[in-house]
């Protein structure tokens, strides 16, 4: 079951933060050069997994692939070249990493996602 899986996932992505004291996301905010707690990067994240879940359950979609690629250290590989961070105006953030599939194109384009402005 899709819930099962996701709480499963939470679960460990949680304590994979405690246990390292969310250094990998500390160390993810500095390369961007943000200044903020890493924790909230912890629960954007979590939050954008479970948006993205629901998403692909509105479709009858799996959540399989998505999770997997959803690892607290970085995944990075051909199968998954893409991290995408996102700043809501200093208020939250949120990363997700993506395989080459979740690039869509428009018209000669490619769109990765949206800038809004503040």
């Amino acid at each position: 079951m899709p819930t099962e899986k996701l709480a499963a996932w939470e679960r460990t992505y949680r304590n994979a933060g405690k246990q390292d004291k969310y250094k990998v996301l500390r160390d993810h905010l500095d390369l961007l050069g943000i200044e903020a707690n890493p924790k909230l990067l912890l629960e954007g994240t979590i939050k954008l997994v479970r948006m993205s879940a629901a998403y692909l359950g509105i479709d009858n979609r799996s959540i399989d692939k998505f999770i997997s690629m959803q690892t607290y250290n970085s995944p990075l590989s051909p199968e998954t070249p893409y991290i995408f961070t996102f700043d809501l105006c200093g208020k939250a953030y949120a990363r997700a990493f993506v395989g080459a599939g979740g690039v869509e194109r428009h018209g000669n384009f490619p769109v990765c996602g949206v800038s809004a402005p503040s």
